[in-house]
């Protein structure tokens, strides 16, 4: 069973001592699990923040130069790994890639916008309108 955390959505917690991540099951549907949070689990937690808003920050120099497609800038404001969100979207490698190009990204239709929009728990506006 592939285990996938969802930090999307900016990473916030809940008051309490459990951390939901969410899984693949062997029929392919995605299920909650709780993990119990640790005080290092917390201190990693920031860290991984920091890295993500990084990651993030610099991707959307690449979308201001035209280099880097939104969705560069979204999965990491997400606090998306790539195999993460192909597990949310349901595409495949290699049309990952290819979404990942600005100008392929320009063609995209909604219904794959969608996908993309859930899994990073945004409207398709908000992508479609993303600039850096």
């Amino acid at each position: 069973m592939k285990v996938y955390e969802s930090i999307a959505g900016g990473g916030k917690r809940e008051s309490s001592s459990k951390r939901i991540k969410y899984s693949v099951d062997e029929k392919g549907e995605i299920v909650e699990t709780y993990e119990e949070i640790s005080e290092y689990s917390i201190i990693v937690a920031g860290t991984v923040e920091e890295v993500y808003a990084d990651l993030a920050e610099k991707a959307r120099e690449r979308v201001r130069r035209n280099i880097a497609s939104p969705l560069e800038y979204f999965m990491y404001r997400s606090q998306l790994e790539p195999d993460s969100l192909l597990a949310l979207t349901g595409f495949s490698p290699r049309e990952f890639k290819k979404h990942m190009k600005p100008k392929v990204f320009r063609t995209l239709e909604d219904d794959v916008l969608q996908r993309y929009a859930s899994a990073f728990m945004v409207d398709i506006g908000t992508i479609k309108k993303f600039i850096g």
